[in-house]
């Protein structure tokens, strides 16, 4: 397979490194990369801004790999081509669940990282989850069986792919596959492919935490071996 991917990442404001570590993985599999700061018109919270970019970028490639500012590439051996060979033609979304976190809750899915395909299917699901009203989201919210609602894109992704129909054609994975949380870290930054930090109230801590645990460049969680590829 000689898919066409491009990794997407960025968001207003530009808060971290991140895009450093995506731009190098990047280059270390030869797969496109896509920075993006906008602007968009009309989006309904800066969360939504993802959407926006994944329909910017899906036209021009064959797969956009969707990573948020952060989350950071730990793995820089493995493709994330990986995912997404001998895969169904139906599925357009392939996408992690989220862990249980240690509070002891999860959500249905993660749409922190996600592959999205170009197709017909994709688009029809990006104009659905960019302008369902979070209203309209809230009132059909369901916590026992989708886990907390958290008011961003990620309740309108979940509601889209719901009532429309769609997640016969979704491959969600395990959290383990690409939306890893550092305390699942035990022994080396390599053990996991991703490492995310949503919900942490100071992200710059918690990276500089990480980084000097695995011995990585602090704000950019890059090896030191490829630290002179930034």
């Amino acid at each position: 397979m000689n898919e066409r991917i491009c990794i997407v990442s960025g968001g207003i404001p530009h808060r971290l490194k991140s895009d450093i570590n995506h731009r190098v993985y990047a280059a270390c599999h030869s797969h496109e990369y896509l920075h993006d700061t906008g602007p968009y018109d009309a989006i309904q919270n800066i969360y939504f801004f993802k959407l926006h970019s994944v329909e910017k970028a899906l036209p021009h490639h064959d797969w956009v790999f969707w990573i948020d500012d952060d989350a950071y590439f730990t793995d820089f051996e493995k493709d994330l081509a990986s995912f997404i060979q001998d895969i169904s033609p139906d599925v357009f979304l392939v996408i992690c669940k989220s862990p249980i976190n240690p509070q002891g809750w999860s959500t249905f899915l993660n749409s922190g990282v996600f592959f999205l395909r170009n197709c017909e299917d994709s688009f029809a699901f990006l104009n659905s989850a960019k302008v369902v009203p979070l209203e309209r989201v809230k009132a059909w919210w369901d916590e026992v069986k989708l886990g907390p609602y958290t008011g961003t894109d990620q309740d309108a992704v979940t509601y889209a792919l719901h009532e429309n129909h769609s997640l016969s054609k979704v491959r969600l994975l395990d959290y383990d596959a690409f939306n890893n949380r550092p305390y699942h870290y035990q022994d080396r930054a390599s053990e996991h492919f991703i490492v995310h930090f949503p919900g942490v109230p100071d992200k710059h801590a918690a990276i500089e935490n990480f980084s000097r645990k695995y011995d990585l460049q602090n704000g950019t969680l890059l090896p030191n071996h490829l630290s002179q590829q930034s």
